[in-house]
């Protein structure tokens, strides 16, 4: 069940951040409407953006378990993608841009990082 979730976050940080955030948000129990505000779209848009996320994170998650079958086991935690636990902290920081060391963000403080 642990190594469920860690796939699962790991498929999400690889996500675009509209679609990683709509669904943590849903999980999280979130309203529709606050979902859809947060992530810049229209209410009756959500429906949409949610299938896309649902079919990314499918994918994402299909893609991991592809690369792990044809490697070996899951390494272990904390090891499992060089660059996730960077790009995970500049998204968990709340900044919308995709490169974390294009973001002149205060959250990430004076090297990039959280």
């Amino acid at each position: 069940m642990a190594a469920d979730m860690r796939q699962r976050n790991a498929a999400l940080n690889r996500l675009p951040v509209q679609y990683a955030r709509a669904l943590r948000l849903r999980d999280a129990g979130i309203p529709d409407e606050v979902t859809a505000e947060c992530i810049g779209v229209e209410i009756e848009g959500l429906p949409l953006v949610m299938r896309v996320a649902e079919a990314k994170l499918a994918t994402a998650m299909a893609t991991r378990a592809q690369v792990n079958s044809r490697s070996g086991p899951n390494p272990p935690e904390g090891e499992d993608d060089e660059h996730q636990h960077p790009q995970a902290a500049h998204r968990d920081a709340g900044c919308d841009r995709a490169d974390r060391r294009a973001c002149r963000s205060n959250a990430h403080g004076a090297n990039g990082t959280r």
